[in-house]
């Protein structure tokens, strides 16, 4: 743009794109009422002649900021699901403000989510690392901004939630372990603090017990993190317990600490012990060649994003709760053709 010459301004950008100027503000304000091509031409002439929102602007006038606060107990583990609900946000004009609690701190999320809500974000996607604490439950049942909760379920909140049922892959996990021989099956997971730790815990109890075996052959060791030295603390443990499969229900990290540690001990994988393993649902993960219970990476983001966009349209309908589900794949089947 020329020195002296103005700033293009809405009625410059409609002109060029061909459309209204309401049809360039619903662009600008990540509005879902536009078609995506009439959507794209308007970004290509916002591109073209160098326009630039004024946000603290835009702020005061709409008392929106166009961003979206995003809780996670640890970036790393939530990295896929973030970067995919980033993406689809950004395709509506929404940034993502993230912050974590640093290794599941519950005290951290109270602090970071007063820094979001002090942000003036116009929504939260909330995966809080204690969703059973009470002062949690407190602070958000005195906030009026918009929320969605992502795998989590906090008593006597009603919001909006995005959840994940483990429930069949489970069932689908122990009945091939079963059917290979291996009726002596050992879970590593979380702990009972979140939605995800109870649920896996619970799914692999009925799944066990579809499958008919005893509870004396089946145990599981519960973790605060799914770290190295879960990974460690774990394969001894359900190793002193005779088991011959182990199902783990954390990253790639956890399985490389339990294959690490297994051989240490001498165990052989598939030979000795069974190991179905846990990844998310697309094409960035490598394959283990080891069955698979896949998390629906860009399901969960889609769901979310929905679910945020309706809220900061000015939907007022009761809360929703949208659920999807995890995918077993018993080894011969890549993660990325999984649900997402």
């Amino acid at each position: 743009m020329p020195v002296n010459s103005r700033p293009p301004t809405i009625l410059d950008i409609a002109e060029a794109a061909g459309v209204s100027k309401t049809t360039v503000s619903r662009v600008l304000n990540g509005s879902a009422r536009v078609a995506p091509e009439t959507r794209t031409r308007v970004r290509d002439a916002i591109a073209r002649l160098g326009f630039q929102v004024n946000l603290a602007a835009r702020s005061l006038r709409t008392s929106r900021t166009g961003l979206v606060g995003l809780l996670v107990p640890v970036i790393s583990i939530f990295g896929l699901i973030v970067e995919s609900l980033d993406g689809q946000l950004a395709e509506h004009g929404l940034g993502v403000l993230l912050t974590s609690s640093r290794r599941r701190d519950a005290p951290r999320d109270l602090d970071s989510l007063e820094m979001l809500v002090g942000r003036g974000v116009d929504a939260l996607v909330l995966a809080p690392s204690d969703d059973r604490s009470p002062e949690l439950a407190r602070y958000l049942r005195s906030l009026r901004t918009p929320m969605v909760l992502l795998d989590r379920e906090v008593r006597g909140v009603a919001c909006d939630a995005v959840l994940v049922d483990h429930a069949p892959a489970l069932l689908a996990a122990v009945r091939h372990l079963v059917d290979d021989g291996r009726p002596m099956i050992g879970l590593i997971t979380r702990n009972d603090r979140t939605r995800p730790g109870r649920e896996l815990v619970a799914g692999f109890a009925a799944a066990c017990a579809a499958a008919g075996l005893a509870p004396s052959s089946t145990h599981v060791a519960e973790f605060v993190d799914l770290d190295q030295q879960a990974a460690q603390t774990g394969v001894d443990t359900l190793l002193d317990r005779g088991v011959d499969a182990i199902i783990a229900t954390g990253t790639l990290a956890l399985t490389a600490g339990i294959l690490e540690r297994l051989a240490q001990h001498g165990v052989g994988v598939p030979s000795e012990v069974s190991l179905v393993t846990w990844g998310h649902a697309g094409p960035e993960n490598l394959e283990t060649g080891l069955p698979t219970i896949a998390y629906p990476v860009e399901e969960v983001a889609r769901l979310t994003a929905r679910l945020v966009l309706s809220r900061i349209e000015g939907s007022t309908a009761t809360p929703r709760v949208e659920v999807t589900r995890t995918v077993f794949l018993p080894g011969d089947v890549p993660l990325h053709a999984a649900v997402g």
